[in-house]
């Protein structure tokens, strides 16, 4: 009886010890889970405290909620009170239009500044399985609404978003790092436009516009003045002013993608656009946002009524310079910029000299933008480009009597005689790009343009195209400069050979080997180079070796010159000579660019065919 009982009660001791290990190994698991937690917590406190701008904060909160809710999409909506509106950062710029379902969003905010207390919060659930999380300070203000989806859905009570409840660590952390933000963005921001400022600019160029340019893609700037605006301010106030002033910013922030493009309120009423896109697309954009501000009408106070006026801006279009001589680096971004805004600055003072309400721009340019526009109306395939090339160089020159022709071809479906309908008229070939290079113009694939190449460039560049076996066109503009075409895959290779040549990076050997493939070397004096005795051979480049023989000339030293590039030699009598050799050697200049050697075998020597 005795031994049954204490059977029976080491049975209940070991069940309770086996309940006891399955219940320490669930809160281990939970603790290890709450470690986790506050892992992910911390780092996110230590990014949020890092963060720069909007697009990083913003970022950060979509991921933590991914980790600590296991949500397959995330994205936040921050609301800007200002404006009134949700936005997304792209960049570090706010997209207003980026903000999914923005009715839906303002209902949730609604909802959300309808909270007496923190524990009303809650997540809205949708139709669709995904719920919207409201982000509410801790005054009550709505900071934006996280949208979160998971495959399976979430939980029935939602209590992965525990830590999202106001007044959390969390919340407090995403308070603290959008008013931060919030500040920063009003010290880069002119306060009456809400475009960027000239703080903002600096932030910008270093930023977006320079790994832009390092890549080689093109940037355009719109310089952009209110015509006749001192009469706005004279006429009807400065309040009218400042109305017209928002209205013109609004129009050029509508025609300003997210990401890469910006605008900024540089001074008065100018103000700057830069447009990260191809320029001829560029140019027309430009004549998009005369058009938008020409047809706007302003509704100001005047004399105590409601008054509708009109204004027109004028505006310089100018493509940054994609081969600049100077690397473009965050110490120099701004100086170099500013350098590059004189000439749309120029272009803005022409428009205004030409009448105003108007663009003026490069004629390449807007060379680029007729031949965009000619494909547009002539429905010209992009295969047919060399074509509409040809007719945008007939726009610039006034024969139209040849785009008739070309445009009936066109109309009447046989789009393969525009060419022909061109070099026909008047026995005339216009096909200038097939003139300089080895490809024609019409058979590159996928062009890639190489514009304001001068002659000298030119020389050292085509020797340097086919060593590469680079197939390549060009043609010689009107200002004396060459533009010339690669196909997109020789372009990372073709721009190498540019732009080293445009810093004067190319390496002397390489030149002089790729022109001696081409030459025989240049002997002069041969027949004196036998009877020479102690041969002494000055090795050193061309130029050095034509110096040296010039003066061996003018001392009376008998001499023999090989002229073969970095490989040239002046052979002399080092004994009976010696003096003339010192002096070689004691000239700075010379004597960093020369070696001697002294023959040691003359019988070998004398088996050669001149200098050595």
């Amino acid at each position: 009886m005795d031994d049954n009982f204490a059977i029976e009660q080491l049975s209940k001791i070991l069940a309770e010890v086996r309940a006891l290990r399955e219940e320490n190994k669930e809160i281990k698991e939970q603790l290890h889970k709450l470690s986790e937690k506050q892992e992910v917590v911390q780092s996110f406190l230590s990014v949020m405290t890092e963060a720069q701008d909007f697009s990083k904060t913003m970022e950060a909160v979509e991921k933590v909620t991914m980790q600590l809710t296991g949500a397959g999409k995330v994205s936040f909506s921050c609301y800007d009170n200002a404006e009134g509106k949700f936005f997304t950062a792209d960049d570090g710029n706010k997209d207003y239009r980026n903000a999914d379902n923005a009715e839906k969003l303002s209902e949730i905010k609604a909802l959300a500044e309808a909270f007496e207390s923190n524990a009303d919060w809650k997540v809205f659930e949708q139709e669709d399985g995904s719920v919207l999380v409201p982000v509410v300070s801790n005054d009550g203000n709505v900071l934006g609404v996280i949208s979160a989806e998971k495959e399976g859905g979430f939980s029935e009570n939602k209590e992965e978003f525990e830590q999202f409840r106001p007044k959390s660590e969390i919340l407090n952390t995403i308070d603290l790092a959008l008013k931060k933000e919030a500040a920063h963005q009003l010290s880069v921001t002119d306060e009456l436009t809400k475009l960027k400022n000239r703080d903002g600019l600096n932030e910008y160029l270093p930023d977006v516009l320079l790994p832009r340019i390092g890549d080689g893609k093109p940037v355009v700037i719109l310089m952009c003045d209110i015509d006749h605006f001192k009469n706005v301010n004279d006429t009807y106030g400065h309040d009218a002013g400042d109305v017209v002033l928002r209205d013109v910013a609004d129009i050029l922030k509508q025609n300003t993608r997210s990401g890469e493009d910006c605008t900024f309120r540089f001074g008065g009423e100018e103000m700057l656009v830069i447009l990260a896109c191809e320029p001829e697309k560029a140019v027309e954009r430009a004549e998009d946002i005369l058009s938008q501000v020409r047809n706007s009408s302003h509704t100001v106070e005047y004399n105590g009524q409601q008054t509708e006026i009109n204004v027109t801006i004028s505006m310089g279009v100018y493509q940054i310079d994609p081969s600049l001589e100077t690397e473009m680096t965050p110490q120099n971004v701004r100086a170099i910029f500013d350098s590059e805004l004189k000439k749309a600055d120029e272009l803005l003072y022409d428009a205004k000299e030409g009448g105003r309400d108007q663009l003026k721009t490069t004629p390449e340019l807007y060379n680029a933008f007729l031949v965009n526009k000619s494909a547009q109306a002539l429905g010209v395939s992009v295969n047919e480009q060399a074509a509409v090339s040809e007719l945008s160089d007939c726009i610039l020159n006034g024969e139209n009597d040849i785009i008739v022709e070309a445009v009936s071809a066109v109309n009447s479906g046989k789009t393969e005689d525009i060419r022909t309908a061109i070099e026909n008229k008047e026995n005339k070939v216009l096909n200038v790009y097939e003139k300089i290079g080895n490809t024609a113009y019409k058979d590159i694939p996928d062009k890639v343009y190489i514009s304001k190449v001068s002659k000298e460039q030119l020389d050292k560049i085509v020797p340097a195209f086919k060593n590469k076996n680079i197939k390549f066109s060009g043609v010689q503009r009107d200002n004396g400069s060459y533009t010339l075409t690669v196909g997109k895959a020789d372009e990372k290779a073709a721009k190498g050979i540019f732009f080293a040549v445009r810093k004067n990076a190319l390496n002397d050997r390489t030149n002089e080997k790729t022109a001696d493939a081409k030459k025989e070397p240049v002997i002069f004096n041969k027949e004196a180079y036998k009877n020479i005795n102690n041969k002494t051979f000055i090795n050193t480049d061309a130029k050095t070796a034509y110096i040296i023989s010039k003066a061996a000339e003018k001392s009376g030293v008998e001499f023999s010159a090989k002229f073969n590039g970095a490989k040239s030699t002046v052979t002399i009598d080092g004994v009976k000579n010696a003096e003339f050799l010192n002096k070689l050697q004691k000239i700075t200049d010379w004597a960093d660019k020369i070696k001697i050697a002294v023959q040691k075998n003359i019988d070998s020597q004398n088996k050669g065919n001149g200098a050595r």
